[in-house]
């Protein structure tokens, strides 16, 4: 009788038990996969808003230890990659060039690079003094097209798909709003904040946390989310 009761206990799972719990564990991982995904995705919004802020310090940087304005050109077309920024630095013959405001000098980049321009990434060079390219950085990410890029100043919406902030050696920012401005030099200084807003369109509709990049006249750049 003892033995029969030890058999009984010691007898193994059933097939059945196994597939419930399988069932169970599936259940679960169907439930807590899209929320996973979601993270991961919230995830690289902060990852590229904190490497175009990490672009903007290495301008402000830049601009102190060479003696050379620093040129961020910001490109946010609302298609794929839907952001691109590039970042350069005023040359004119291999030699520092200090002021933002010379009129022509973000023209072209005749200096080093023939195939990038500030008005217009990735097309051939317009005319002018030259300026180098230093870094640059866009918003796709793995092949996602999901994640998308606005510019405001001091709260208002910039117009276009277009803007230009300029760092001098003296620490001073200042921002263009047109093409024909920064090819011009005709910047103004930055006098309240300049925000760069990162976030997830899936199918054309905000999902998940923004990422705010915001850029002053004087402090280094820093990411904020909402």
């Amino acid at each position: 009788m003892r033995g029969a009761v030890r058999r009984a206990n010691a007898r193994g799972v059933t097939l059945i038990e196994l597939m419930v719990v399988v069932i169970i564990i599936a259940i679960f991982a169907a439930i807590a996969i899209p929320g996973i995904s979601k993270s991961s995705d919230d995830r690289r919004a902060f990852e590229k808003a904190t490497e175009l802020a990490q672009l903007m310090q290495e301008a402000r940087g830049r601009a102190l230890a060479t003696g050379s304005a620093q040129m961020v050109a910001l490109n946010m077309n609302g298609t794929a990659p839907r952001g691109v920024f590039m970042l350069y630095e005023a040359v004119y013959n291999n030699q520092p060039t200090a002021s933002c405001l010379t009129y022509n000098q973000w023209g072209g980049t005749a200096d080093t690079d023939p195939v990038k321009t500030v008005t217009a990434p990735l097309a051939p060079p317009a005319s002018g003094p030259g300026v180098k390219l230093v870094n640059g950085m866009n918003l796709a990410y793995a092949g996602s097209s999901d994640l998308k890029a606005s510019m405001a100043v001091n709260g208002a919406a910039v117009a276009g798909n277009f803007a230009y902030l300029c760092f001098s050696p003296g620490g001073r920012v200042y921002f263009y709003g047109t093409q024909a401005a920064a090819v011009n030099g005709a910047g103004v200084p930055l006098s309240g904040a300049f925000t760069v807003d990162i976030a997830r369109y899936p199918g054309g509709t905000l999902e998940g946390l923004t990422r705010r990049v915001i850029i002053d006249g004087t402090d280094t750049a820093r990411v904020k989310s909402f």
